[in-house]
């Protein structure tokens, strides 16, 4: 169950991460 949450964790971090952030502003301009 931890492991599993550790994941989900890393996932949501990852689909907020500045980068990506960065990237689907610079796509929806």
């Amino acid at each position: 169950m931890a492991k599993l949450y550790f994941e989900l964790h890393i996932i949501f971090a990852m689909h907020i991460s500045p980068i990506n952030f960065v990237e689907a502003a610079a796509a929806s301009k």
